[in-house]
């Protein structure tokens, strides 16, 4: 069986990174993957990387607008068969739409994972074109039920046309891991410096400010430290954000890594103050390393951290997630007890394995 996983990105993150770990796992399920993309070298590169087979999607220009949609659909219907794709499995709200008409027109089975929800908190009525792919077979999946819940409350789905398969995080090995000394000695962060990590793209809903908000609180004396890792629009606007808080001694910007393993390996506690999240794969990573995490109550959030268990759930407030860190800062058995706590609970639940089954499982009973 050959399972096409179509994915539109401008800045990678967690649903870019969860496409590849499936696709790297699928072959050990007699499934060949192949990744269908418009071009990007970030898929590029790893594809080659892992060997996995990768073609560029034409007729990206019909793809960006509604009204050029059907010319899209066409061309992108003859494209499927060509490659002979038995399955498709898009990713995100604009190949999940975007791909439902060329592959009902193809004859071809379609899965449609929605990873987030604030397309459809901007712009609500385009929650229609995800009904119309229903309407035209193609099985949509939430990564959380909290996301399932949301899209129930604002159209009707049936059973049938969506359910809910949590992402899955996948365990480095420790062998392949830079110790905390290396990684620290590189960054020029000493030892005994407690270290909060930011892992995201650099975009507006992430709310870096808030971030940087949260930190100005904190007294000058304090000893730690905050990594942002990751690109995109708002780098330079954050650069900014921290020189004129004067926090170039306190916070870090990374850029965007490849090491994101190691680095929360070197980092005593995760942070991120988005104002939404589907089931954010940065958590799942930093508890799978033994991180607390402080994180904003919102999406699948709630699903992930359970408060003074293994971190807390905050609204956007800057005040409550300086009084979080400097309550970590302050107490390293705590820090231990929640990041023990965190692995343990990721370990029992969120395993990619059963992630990567449970789509298996779908694709099979889904196949035209």
């Amino acid at each position: 069986m050959r399972i096409g996983h179509f994915i539109e990105t401008e800045v990678p993150g967690g649903a870019e990174k969860l496409v590849l770990d499936i696709c790297a796992r699928l072959p050990a399920h007699d499934i060949t993957p192949v990744i269908l993309h418009f071009n990007h070298p970030y898929f590029r590169d790893y594809c080659e990387s892992l060997n996995i087979e990768q073609h560029v999607v034409p007729g990206r220009s019909h793809f960006k607008s509604t009204f050029t949609l059907p010319l899209f659909s066409w061309g992108f219907r003859g494209f499927l068969k060509r490659i002979k794709i038995d399955v498709l499995h898009s990713h995100l709200f604009g190949p999940v739409s975007g791909a439902a008409m060329g592959c009902k027109m193809a004859g071809i089975a379609h899965v449609g994972t929605l990873h987030d929800v604030h397309m459809i908190e901007e712009k609500p009525n385009r929650i229609r074109l995800l009904q119309l792919a229903a309407f035209l077979g193609t099985k949509l999946v939430t990564v959380s039920s909290t996301m399932k819940d949301f899209y129930h409350s604002h159209a009707s789905f049936s059973s049938a046309a969506l359910r809910s398969i949590a992402n899955g995080v996948n365990l480095p090995p420790l062998a392949d891991l830079q110790t905390k000394s290396e990684i620290r000695k590189e960054l020029g962060i000493e030892l005994n410096t407690v270290l909060f990590i930011n892992v995201g793209r650099l975009v507006p809903l992430k709310r870096h400010d808030l971030l940087i908000q949260s930190c100005r609180m904190l007294p000058d004396d304090v000893n730690y430290k905050v990594l942002i890792v990751g690109d995109g629009p708002q780098r330079q606007y954050i650069e900014q954000e921290i020189q004129e808080n004067n926090l170039l001694d306190k916070v870090v910007m990374t850029g965007q890594r490849e090491d994101i393993a190691s680095l929360l390996n070197a980092s005593d506690c995760f942070i991120q103050c988005s104002d939404t999240e589907g089931l954010s794969m940065s958590i799942m990573e930093a508890m799978a390393a033994s991180l607390p995490c402080i994180v904003t109550d919102v999406g699948g959030n709630a699903e992930l951290v359970v408060d003074n268990e293994n971190g807390w759930l905050l609204s956007s407030s800057s005040n409550q997630f300086a009084d979080k860190m400097q309550q970590l800062i302050a107490d390293e058995n705590s820090r231990k007890i929640m990041g023990k706590n965190s692995k343990e609970f990721i370990m029992s639940k969120y395993l990619l394995e059963k992630t990567v089954e449970s789509y298996v499982s779908l694709y099979k009973s889904t196949q035209i």
